[in-house]
């Protein structure tokens, strides 16, 4: 049998770990056999939605909703377009987004309908901690067939909610690991012109909570030493990412220091191997996440990975085995963990490359098989 599955996902600006993750799924789906997949999304304006299509194969229907550009007003915008979407034909409607499946829920467009819903982070460690949210979030998980999430945090914080499922997946993101799975190479390096001997690498929003104020008071303390800091992801000034001046201010103190801290903005997704092939240690120390892909593809590329212990962080990243767990907001433990690995060189090599064993077993093929078996498990009890 072939279910028609509607894939509710904003995609818009296209770029970052959970686009990627909807992308993939998405093709994994179309390509199974199983799904019959339409994908509702949206867009700012036709060249985004240009964008958008290219990124998608013929057998994915997309049905793309124009939206407002400004972050505030954009999941407004989505939300009432999907109002006027009609689901009866659909077999099965995942939302990915705790915040989306709510909100539907509440338009009644879940009411009488089998769905999934998917968490990412944010809405099930932070915001279901919240008042409101918490109560509306058990219900809309409580009617679900399924809950997936990438990490067992997530979960945790679902139980303890009231909400117990047999059929609430753990499963983290995947990566493409033929892809990252590069072998170490000067060529990136060479074009930014960097000299000093080690590369510590940070991808992702530059913004408070992925952990950038400590990055900045890192480095103050480490500018003395043979190392360069690289920054690479978009600088957002609005909404929930707002940066505040005081961290504006900071970045822009330090940028290109003596060739020691450079910021490169957003690159395109093709770099990033090249990236990340140039890079001794990636850094990332968020204050909350679910399953970081920027990890796992640092860990694909044999980086020496320091990561924060939250989220589903440490699932895949195990302190002193094939990487370095610190604690969020602590530049000190940033210094400390560098001091080492520049210090014991060795380390360097070894962590990366029990990293890049560990990410074989997160390769996307891998993963979207779990997903389909999910997904058909929970229709199956759903009868």
């Amino acid at each position: 049998m072939i279910y028609k599955l509607a894939l509710i996902s904003p995609l818009y600006p296209f770029g970052g770990g959970m686009c990627q993750h909807v992308k993939e799924l998405a093709i994994g789906f179309a390509n199974s056999g199983y799904f019959d997949v339409t994908l509702f999304t949206n867009s700012g304006d036709k060249e985004s939605a240009e964008k958008i299509r290219k990124q998608f194969p013929k057998n994915i229907k997309l049905k793309i909703i124009k939206c407002f550009k400004k972050t505030r007003f954009r999941g407004l915008s989505f939300l009432a377009g999907l109002f006027f979407q009609n689901f009866r034909e659909y077999d099965l409607i995942r939302v990915h987004n705790t915040t989306y499946a709510i909100s539907l829920n509440l338009l009644s467009k879940l009411k009488n309908k089998k769905y999934i819903v998917a968490t990412h982070g944010w809405d099930a460690n932070v915001r279901i901690t919240k008042g409101l949210y918490r109560k509306l979030a058990k219900d809309v998980y409580k009617n679900a067939i399924g809950i997936c999430s990438p990490s067992e945090t997530e979960r945790a914080n679902i139980l303890d909610l009231g909400v117990k499922k047999d059929n609430h997946y753990v499963i983290p993101v995947g990566v493409e690991y033929k892809k990252f799975n590069v072998k170490k190479n000067n060529e990136f390096r060479e074009k930014l012109g960097i000299k000093n001997k080690y590369i510590v690498t940070f991808v992702g929003h530059v913004t408070w909570n992925k952990g950038v104020n400590e990055i900045i008071e890192a480095f103050d303390k480490l500018k003395n030493e043979d190392i360069c800091f690289l920054l690479v992801g978009n600088f957002p000034k609005e909404g929930n990412f707002d940066l505040n001046e005081e961290l504006n201010k900071a970045i822009n103190k330090f940028v290109d220091f003596k060739g020691k801290f450079l910021y490169i903005g957003e690159r395109p997704y093709e770099e990033l191997p090249s990236i990340l092939a140039s890079t001794d240690i990636f850094l990332l120390p968020s204050y909350s996440e679910g399953m970081p892909l920027t990890l796992l593809e640092a860990m694909t590329a044999g980086c020496a990975c320091i990561a924060t212990n939250v989220g589903g962080i440490p699932q895949v990243l195990r302190n002193k085995e094939n990487g370095l767990l610190i604690q969020p907001k602590s530049s000190e433990e940033i210094v400390n963990t560098i001091h080492y690995l520049i210090k014991n060189p060795g380390k360097i090599l070894e962590f990366g490359s029990e990293a890049k064993e560990t990410a074989k077993g997160y390769d996307w093929s891998i993963i979207v098989r779990k997903h389909i078996d999910f997904m058909l498990e929970s229709l199956k009890k759903a009868k």
